[in-house]
């Protein structure tokens, strides 16, 4: 049961990932200016340390 819900999980958050990469290197190529070659591989590091930053973003309340 566990793991079919991580396989879920995973998929998504690496489909999410890929989504925000592929934004960012089509906005450069229509802006024409630097985009993110500097963070990483292809820019793979900027897309994940968003990704971490925005998972402690979240505020947990109680219900």
């Amino acid at each position: 049961m566990l793991v079919p819900i991580l396989t879920l999980v995973m998929g998504i958050t690496i489909g999410v990932l890929v989504i925000v990469w592929l934004e960012r290197e089509i906005s450069v190529g229509i802006q024409q200016r630097i985009g993110l070659e500097y963070d990483g591989p292809l820019g793979i590091l900027q897309a994940l340390a968003d990704g971490t930053k925005l998972l402690f973003q979240i505020e947990y309340s109680s219900i």
